[in-house]
């Protein structure tokens, strides 16, 4: 049995838990039965899937407020229900989960991990001293290759353990695209127009605020940006562009359920980015068929390769000469090939792990 443990049901987690999703699937889709968890419940637990078993509160698992004097009792809960589901391989998302299964580790010795990495995070000493120690039990897979250089090269001391599978798409994600007319007329925007769309959580690593720059540049009557998230930058980025005048170009979405699938109301998909693992709404917006105006990060060319016009991270004038000169047109985009690899990475990794399994 395989546990593939999310970090959180927050909203601002969706990417994440959309590839954790995937990696579950492609797994059962191979005859490995996996069970689904949620490590802690998110800021707004009525919006996560309540199908999915949630193991403890944020407080319990970063020990905060009266929780840091007492006994850990949380991993004796999640070692006594991995024995209970006959648990070989936890799918762990990111460092805050196998963090937790550490002292479960200790105590379990068929257990393994496989950690799946979505950036560049930082290890700490007694992060590389347990990778090291249970490293025949372990498996660290960043989501993108540039991902895995970059950790292989901040910490050599894991390199034999650390390698990469490119994320993916479902291979039915285009299926459920929502055709054009349909997607402007249940978001409510402009029937004609030219609209651009951002589509992220709005923080400062996402660099909205250039992209809201960049199109002032090429503003036009019949000319639109959307902007489709939601983050602790949203009340600056309002003010910028109220600064700029262009209340009546710039239309606000907030978080939209199931965004993906109206990605074919836009005409063309912008991402700033400062940094990325991956980047996988680029990748959907490609397999949408939109034109990609991004910034030239190691994870969009991972995602993209040459289908898109890159600009220089923090160059408004390289964005903005490429949101006025892209034209739409297909992006090719073989999501069927993409995922086989992605399946039959993940399905290699667990079966070196527990070679039962395979």
């Amino acid at each position: 049995m395989i546990a593939n443990m999310m970090y959180s049901s927050d909203e601002r987690h969706k990417a994440t838990q959309s590839i954790h999703r995937l990696i579950t699937r492609a797994l059962q889709e191979k005859g490995v039965p996996v069970d689904e968890y949620f490590l802690v419940k998110g800021e707004k637990p009525e919006l996560a899937d309540s199908h999915v078993p949630t193991i403890t509160s944020a407080r319990v698992a970063r020990k905060k407020g009266i929780w840091r004097y007492l006994p850990n009792m949380l991993s004796g809960k999640i070692e006594r229900l991995l024995v209970f589901r006959r648990v070989d391989v936890v799918v762990c998302d990111g460092l805050g989960v196998m963090r937790t299964l550490i002292p479960v580790m200790r105590h379990l010795e068929g257990l393994s991990l496989l950690v799946v990495l979505h950036n560049l995070v930082k290890f700490k000493a007694e992060d590389l001293d347990f990778l090291q120690r249970y490293s025949e039990r372990i498996r660290l897979v960043a989501v993108s290759p540039s991902l895995a250089i970059e950790v292989k090269a901040e910490y050599p001391s894991i390199r034999k353990i650390t390698s990469a599978v490119a994320n993916s798409l479902s291979p039915d994600f285009q299926a459920n695209l929502l055709d054009r007319g349909l997607a402007r007329s249940i978001l409510n925007l402009p029937k004609s127009g030219h609209i651009s769309v951002v589509l992220s959580r709005l923080t400062e690593k996402k660099d909205v605020s250039l992209v809201i720059q960049a199109f002032a540049k090429v503003v036009s009557e019949n000319r639109f940006l959307v902007i489709m998230g939601d983050g602790p930058q949203r009340p600056a980025l309002t003010r910028l562009v109220a600064d700029m005048g262009m209340g009546s170009h710039v239309i606000w979405l907030g978080w939209v359920n199931s965004a993906s699938q109206y990605l074919r109301a836009f005409d063309l998909f912008v991402s700033a980015s400062t940094a990325e693992g991956f980047g996988l709404s680029v990748l959907e917006a490609r397999a949408a068929g939109l034109p990609v105006v991004c910034s030239r990060l190691s994870a969009h060319e991972d995602a993209l390769e040459h289908h898109a016009a890159f600009f220089d991270v923090g160059d408004i004038e390289g964005c903005a000469e490429h949101l006025s000169s892209v034209v739409s047109g297909e992006a090719v985009c073989d999501l069927k090939t993409r995922y086989e690899q992605f399946s039959l990475g993940y399905f290699r990794l667990v079966s070196e792990l527990h070679p039962k399994k395979s």
